[in-house]
């Protein structure tokens, strides 16, 4: 297990192969402890998106038994994107400097450490404090994990990759609030929290020994975020940014909508959200394996576009069946906008000869976090001041706008015949 990839130690010059720091050879083939590295990395993001989802189902509890509020809910809600915002930095610049088996084992630890304050909270701030903390855990653990990922993938096959880990990921989420309102109600409040806890200790272990290789530590000599200077860079991020913020928009939106207009109930809007959430994660494989075929940026446009038109016909489709489609059609789009930027952001590391993974998805962390920290509140004061409708027109001119950023800096363009360069 010396060895991660094969042909490693033939690894070239980072300036050579046209600015790549990676050589082609350390990607021909990976070996069995690559693999397992990568599942365990898929169940570590898995653990951590399932126990991001355990509070959904006890609002209701935490309102009753603590006395809480709407707004004392929100808050507590809010804070894990905030604290998500704050650690993500740290958590990029430690993992180019540390390496990425560190930062993972402190993010799992601080996970196990909140989820165990959520079984034994006695008041608000309790519940506050272990929501920050798990915000910070996040930053830690999906940076690190994602870092360690895009080292251990062939380039060529970074795109589905991660596609196939996100789709891991994606049955975490759904899986969170089902298994914590089943535990809740069979063994009562603390149950999913330390059964969780117990199984992300477990998960830590090889982290913490040497069961599995260190993957790379091979830009330790830069720290800084100047790079996000890049209009590339921050194309990628912006898109990032506007995904997270469109179902940031509609978690408090749609249901409203649902339940005006069709009168749907809880377990009938629940039933929508786990539909779309469904569609994204499990369309997130497929869009990877055609921008490892044919080229990250040539996806994303066709999907930001289609996100942009479908969005408002959320608000505009006369039946369920038609509404289904729509939500079905808006998640699709909207991953395969998605689903390319992580392998890009690689991709544009590589060209800089830097491999600075960590802080490129310490970014990405962050601006997910941004996305979904502002959409609810602009998403409900554009419908105050519009309406549903509008709110979904106006973020799609929006998306379009960003498309069109993107079509001038991001993609590739054939010089015209006056700006050919002499043969």
């Amino acid at each position: 297990m010396s060895s991660i990839l094969t042909h490693s130690r033939h690894r070239a010059n980072p300036r050579q192969r046209g600015g790549f720091s990676i050589s082609q050879e350390r990607y021909q083939t990976m070996t069995t402890a690559a693999r397992l590295t990568l599942l365990w990395l898929s169940l570590t993001l898995f653990m951590e998106a399932l126990i991001y989802g355990l509070i959904t189902p006890l609002a209701p509890y935490y309102a009753r038994t603590l006395h809480l509020g709407a707004g004392q809910l929100g808050l507590f809600f809010a804070v894990y994107s905030v604290a998500l915002f704050a650690a993500s930095f740290p958590s990029g610049s430690a993992c180019d400097r540390l390496g990425h088996r560190p930062v993972l084992a402190a993010g799992l630890l601080l996970l196990a450490a909140s989820t165990m304050l959520f079984a034994l909270v006695q008041g608000l701030w309790w519940l506050v404090l272990a929501r920050i903390l798990q915000g910070a855990a996040g930053a830690a653990i999906w940076t690190a994990a994602l870092a360690a990922a895009t080292t251990l993938l062939p380039t060529r096959q970074r795109g589905s990759g991660l596609g196939w880990m996100m789709a891991v990921t994606g049955l975490g989420t759904i899986a969170g609030p089902v298994f914590s309102g089943a535990a809740f109600h069979s063994l009562g409040y603390s149950a999913p929290f330390l059964g969780t806890a117990g199984i992300v200790l477990l998960l830590t272990l090889p982290a913490l020994g040497r069961f599995l290789p260190e993957t790379g530590r091979e830009s330790r000599q830069s720290s800084s975020y100047g790079k996000v200077t890049d209009l590339k860079m921050i194309m990628i991020i912006l898109l990032v940014a506007a995904s997270s913020f469109s179902f940031g928009m509609l978690e408090p939106l749609l249901p409203l909508h649902l339940a005006d207009r069709f009168a749907q109930n809880s377990r009938d809007i629940g039933l929508m959200f786990g539909y779309m959430s469904l569609v994204y994660f499990g369309t997130r494989p497929l869009w990877g394996y055609l921008g490892d075929r044919r080229g990250y940026p040539a996806l994303i446009l066709p999907g930001l576009i289609i996100t942009a038109f479908s969005l408002p016909t959320l608000g505009l489709a006369p039946d369920l069946v038609s509404l289904y489609l729509a939500a079905g059609i808006f998640s699709a789009a909207c991953c395969a906008m998605t689903t390319p930027c992580l392998p890009l952001l690689a991709e544009y590391s590589d060209q800089k000869g830097e491999e600075s993974y960590g802080r490129s998805y310490a970014l990405v962390n962050a601006a997910y976090s941004v996305g979904l920290l502002l959409g609810p509140a602009a998403g409900g004061w554009l419908t105050d001041w519009f309406s549903f409708r509008g709110a979904l027109l106006i973020f799609s001119l929006l998306l379009l706008a960003l498309g069109a950023g993107f079509y001038r800096y991001s993609l590739p363009h054939k010089p015209t015949p006056a700006h050919r360069p002499d043969r």
